[in-house]
């Protein structure tokens, strides 16, 4: 099993050695005024302070990982087609469905929130045939399990909603 490395909680560095991989307090590998040119074989990591930071530390900080981060760099959850990106070059928004784990998926809701986005942002109205559309896709490839569509993501081209607008 590989462990999953994330970047340092406090400075964001990957691999870091300045900080403790678990509780994420600065350490020292040496004593902050011990002149440079003498060698330093005591006890290591060191705190601020100067005392032996062993306690969380068991197996030493090569690797790099942070055992008790736990972060999730994908922010969107891992359902079929639950996220739609606003195809407008400005806008960042993302629309996700408030209930994407649902067992019978009809699309309504990420359609209409999608369609309220693109009226009240960027003042476009698309037809009820689009919305249609739109709404069944969302369900087909929600519902439908011999897809393999597993990702968040659902793409709808800009060029599809100049042609959909009222």
């Amino acid at each position: 099993m590989v462990k999953q490395r994330y970047p340092c909680p406090t400075c964001g560095k990957m691999p870091c050695f300045d900080h403790c991989n678990h509780c994420g307090i600065e350490i020292f590998w040496r004593p902050p005024l011990l002149d440079k040119e003498i060698v330093y074989r005591g006890p290591k990591p060191l705190t601020r302070d100067g005392s032996h930071h062993n306690d969380c530390m068991r197996h030493g900080t090569k690797d790099g990982n942070y055992y008790n981060v736990k972060q999730d760099l994908n922010p969107y959850p891992r359902a079929k087609a639950c996220v739609i990106l606003c195809p407008e070059r400005e806008c960042i928004e993302a629309i996700v469905d408030p209930d994407p784990f649902a067992n019978e998926c009809d699309g309504y809701i990420l359609a209409t929130d999608f369609r309220r986005h693109l009226q009240k942002q960027h003042g476009i109205q698309i037809t009820d045939d689009f919305f249609e559309v739109l709404k069944w896709k969302i369900s087909h490839l929600r519902n439908n399990p011999k897809y393999k569509y597993m990702d968040p993501f659902l793409f709808v081209s800009i060029d599809e909603i100049w042609k959909a607008m009222i």
